[in-house]
């Protein structure tokens, strides 16, 4: 049987996992039946997570809230699937994987990065438009012995970059935006050699996060960055080109500058999750992006301990938990 017929036959899994342990409570039971099934556990699918399903984790956990976005093949889904397939391969620096309820769901986009999908080049599927769905990713730094978990919430690129320039769509559809923790802009470095995509891509960005500012879904604790992805064929086109390096550092600058009257502060990321050269190893430029959101914000802190004094119920030490007062 071919692996991607077996991993998309998602009804075939699910009887293999519920192996008929949770019944339908309108079916009847006779007294046997019922004791049967008492203390049985539903195993998670392992699928990707609707927002309400994301409540478990960040009721539960400190959790940092991420979502890439950019036009279609720019790179977000493959950043997504390479830190998880990262953690397959040994530590990542100082960093352990803790867990994930969503496995399948990064199994299932990361599967055409393998050799066993017999592609020419490691690629990922596209996002389905419509898509508003989270794939889970825990861990553990050895350092800190902190456990940290992030959800990132998988967009398709062609809606969002159709709403570029229409601020009450923007509003309407992506309403998640205010409260995620980071918003990471991706660069396609692929279509930066050309002049004319070049001016494109910045153009397109710069546009993308003016409709995300206006329509008012960024407040003052949301973190802004720029990935620059595919990094490992910007070297390869600056070894051809010696001007090419000065041509995107300006474009860069700009782009900074014209932004700087929206975003206070903005970080920059060179990225080669799956490089197709030998300009970069895999993974290039993730450890620092993924550290980079488990930087403690102090407004963040001072906006939690605002609190401290007023935990007296279960509303309010959930509400706590919500503002990162749990270290679990």
């Amino acid at each position: 049987m071919d692996v991607k017929d077996s991993v998309d036959n998602n009804q075939d899994v699910v009887n293999i996992i519920d192996d008929k342990l949770v019944v339908n409570i309108d079916d009847e039971l006779n007294e046997d039946q019922v004791k049967y099934n008492e203390g049985n556990i539903h195993l998670p699918f392992g699928n990707t997570l609707t927002l309400k399903e994301t409540f478990n984790i960040t009721a539960a956990a400190k959790t940092k809230t991420i979502v890439l976005i950019g036009p279609p093949s720019c790179g977000k889904t493959t950043i997504e699937t390479t830190l998880y397939q990262m953690f397959q391969i040994s530590e990542f620096g100082d960093n352990y994987f803790a867990g994930s309820k969503t496995i399948l769901g990064f199994e299932e986009r990361a599967y055409y990065t393998r050799i066993k999908s017999k592609q020419s080049k490691p690629e990922t599927p596209r996002t389905t438009r419509g898509t508003e769905e989270f794939l889970h990713l825990k861990i553990w730094n050895n350092k800190t012995s902190n456990y940290y978990n992030f959800l990132f919430a998988d967009l398709s690129g062609e809606d969002i970059i159709n709403c570029i320039g229409n601020v009450e769509a923007m509003k309407n559809d992506f309403k998640l935006l205010k409260n995620v923790d980071y918003i990471v802009a991706v660069i396609d470095g692929e279509s930066i050699r050309d002049k004319g995509k070049r001016h494109k891509v910045f153009e397109e960005t710069a546009q993308l996060l003016q409709t995300i500012f206006d329509a008012e879904l960024i407040n003052e604790f949301t973190n802004v960055q720029l990935v620059f992805s595919k990094y490992d064929k910007i070297q390869e086109y600056i070894s051809e080109d010696n001007m090419l390096l000065d041509k995107i550092k300006s474009k860069k600058t700009g782009l900074i500058e014209r932004l700087k009257n929206y975003y206070s502060e903005i970080e920059l990321f060179d990225i080669a999750a799956m490089p197709t050269n030998e300009n970069c190893e895999v993974g290039y430029g993730l450890l620092k992006l993924m550290e980079s959101w488990t930087y403690v914000n102090e407004d963040s802190i001072k906006r939690s301990n605002k609190y401290k004094g007023e935990i007296n119920n279960e509303f309010n030490k959930l509400y706590d938990k919500l503002l990162g007062g749990n270290d679990e």
